[in-house]
């Protein structure tokens, strides 16, 4: 067997081994708003409205997506498995497999241009290592066992192969060339969060072009800075406009595209720098837990403080280990690829470097430094390299075990983070599918009393104590939850429904009206409207549920009540309005 066969054997075996368990875990966290019921997923007709709706990419009203190639993705997983759970991890799978052997090759090219006296040998066997801990290491587990999570997965991959392409651009063909930066749209049209590509392509050519004098170093990035200098003028000025001309009518002003699109002032978190560093030790001490919760408060006081200093010092420390030779230099180009990877991140204010499914790019340069000190060893380097990736691979398979339920998970990660409201709200959503109303209520109660404005957590709380027949306490959650904000279709639809449980037809009607309206595409909540006017009466009902199903053909619920109002009124009266 020829070594890349070998080295591809040795990655798929390690993938098996280290997250095959996903393939059997359900829908969880992000996955239920894009993913879970999204009709755009199974309906080939959805490819081309992907660049030009970012509305098709959630079934949230609220959650503008401009990330059509991710998308595409999850549309041929949808239409193999008609929604099924296991196409969307087989392909993750797939995809970190493909990440594994594109680190080798990013590995076994740069090492000689980085560090002198490393010889091609040398480099080979340190790729070779590099993607087997990178492919084992529990810190991709999320990106896994999350569908959503791929889009860090996607975008390292086109980001490492544009990047690889970027070390060997003077020995591509002029034709060959024009996929470095077709790659990196790619990778921006995965995550708006590749441009953070543009700072590891400048250290890159900063190191390895030596060639140019320093000032002229950062020209040569040019085929990953173009299309990111590109891409940034679309984001700030065209894709507000593109979000404001798709999205529903009848969403308030204030839930606009302008203030999604701003939601995160420009260093609204540097402070976290503390938090990379933190993140980049658990590179090195094997890590332990996922971030389900995504919870992490913005610093205060002497933590900010903290934070802030951390930029300046990794800097320092940097520069000192880059003017080195050997595993020395190695580490510093291992920090500065962490930090500047993950640092434009930050700034955009999200919860990095804690929430796992982020880290894909910024793990790269620290398993490199990894597997270049086992590829170093004289002897017991199959012993030691082996053994590391054997217990990587085992902390990933024990991490994937909750996974086996919905209810499983959450039990777990109130376990880990019991003040999470977040996960106490999933726990309640997963006792609910499975019928415990009781249970649910319960995790629920201490949600609502620590956040008794969240819209959310109340027509949640509002939901299950409608199912116990707690009509009195279900409409004073639904009362307070349309107080703070009345733009949520869910709520609405919630609100019909009891509305309707208490004898308010006409209100009921309207207010399934007003949730149509703001999710169109919703085949639920087009069933909803169809039920209020059946109870009225009203023909109509029929054109309600035909919606429903158009939307959604598996919509058992409504095509049994389509059949009843045709028994009722009949199949010709489906569009005589009252």
């Amino acid at each position: 067997m020829k070594r890349p066969g070998i080295l591809f054997c040795a990655v798929l075996l390690v993938v098996g081994v280290a997250h095959g368990l996903a393939l059997q875990a359900p829908f969880q966290f992000d996955d239920l708003h894009q993913i879970a019921g999204n009709p755009a997923f199974l309906d080939l007709a959805s490819l081309p409205r992907f660049f030009v709706d970012p509305w098709l990419g959630s079934t949230s009203t609220h959650t503008p997506f401009y990330r059509p190639v991710l998308f595409t993705t999850f549309l041929f997983d949808g239409l193999i498995g008609q929604g099924a759970v296991w196409p969307y991890r087989l392909t993750s799978l797939l995809l970190l497999l493909f990440l594994g052997l594109a680190a080798a090759r990013f590995t076994r090219l740069l090492l000689p241009r980085l560090i002198s006296g490393v010889d091609d040998e040398l480099a080979r066997r340190a790729g070779f290592w590099t993607a087997l801990i990178l492919v084992a290491h529990p810190l991709l587990s999320e990106s896994i066992l999350l569908a959503t999570g791929r889009s860090s997965l996607l975008m390292a991959l086109f980001g490492l192969l544009a990047l690889t392409g970027l070390l060997r651009w003077e020995e591509l063909e002029r034709k060959a060339r024009v996929l470095v930066p077709l790659l990196v749209l790619l990778a921006l049209l995965t995550k708006e969060e590749a441009v953070a590509l543009a700072l590891p392509a400048l250290l890159l050519t900063q190191l390895t072009r030596r060639e140019l004098v320093w000032w002229r170093r950062p020209l040569a990035a040019w085929p990953v800075l173009l299309p990111i200098g590109l891409y940034l003028v679309f984001f700030l000025f065209l894709r507000p406009e593109l979000i404001e001309a798709t999205r529903p009518e009848a969403l308030a002003s204030a839930t606009g595209a302008r203030a999604w699109s701003q939601k995160a002032p420009l260093f609204d978190r540097p402070p976290q720098g503390g938090l990379a560093l933190l993140g980049l030790l658990r590179l090195a001490v094997v890590p332990w837990g996922l971030s389900l919760v995504h919870e992490v408060p913005p610093p205060t006081g002497l933590q900010a403080l903290v934070g802030w200093s951390v930029w300046p010092a990794l800097a320092a420390l940097c520069w000192g280990l880059l003017r080195r030779e050997g595993l020395a230099k190695a580490t510093g180009f291992s920090l500065a690829w962490f930090s500047l990877s993950l640092v434009l991140i930050l700034v955009y204010g999200l919860n990095t470097p804690m929430a796992e499914h982020r880290l894909p790019l910024a793990m790269v340069g620290g398993v490199l430094v990894v597997g270049l000190g086992v590829a170093r060893l004289e002897r017991g380097r199959g012993l030691a390299g082996g053994g590391l990736v054997g217990l990587l691979a085992l902390l990933s398979l024990l991490q994937a075990l909750p996974w086996s339920g919905a209810r499983t998970l959450w039990e777990h990660e109130v376990k880990v983070s019991p003040k999470s409201a977040r996960a106490w709200s999933f726990l309640a959503r997963a006792m609910e599918l499975e019928g415990d109303l009781r249970g649910a209520k319960a995790a629920l109660a201490p949600v609502v009393v620590s956040n008794p404005d969240h819209p959310l957590y109340l027509a949640q709380a509002a939901s299950v104590a409608l199912e116990l027949g707690e009509v009195a306490t279900a409409g004073d959650y639904l009362r307070r939850s349309l107080a703070v904000d009345p733009a949520q279709a869910g709520t609405q639809a919630l609100q019909a429904r009891w509305l309707a449980t208490v004898g308010r037809l006409l209100e009921a009607e309207a207010a399934a009206e007003r949730a149509v309206e703001l999710a169109p595409s919703s085949s639920a909540y087009w069933n909803t409207l169809g039920t209020v006017r059946f109870m009225r009466g009203l023909p109509s009902a029929h054109e309600a549920y035909r919606r429903a199903l158009e939307l959604d053909p598996a919509n058992e619920e409504a095509r049994h009540n389509l059949g009843l109002v045709e028994r009722r009124f009949g199949p010709g009266r489906a569009r005589s309005a009252p």
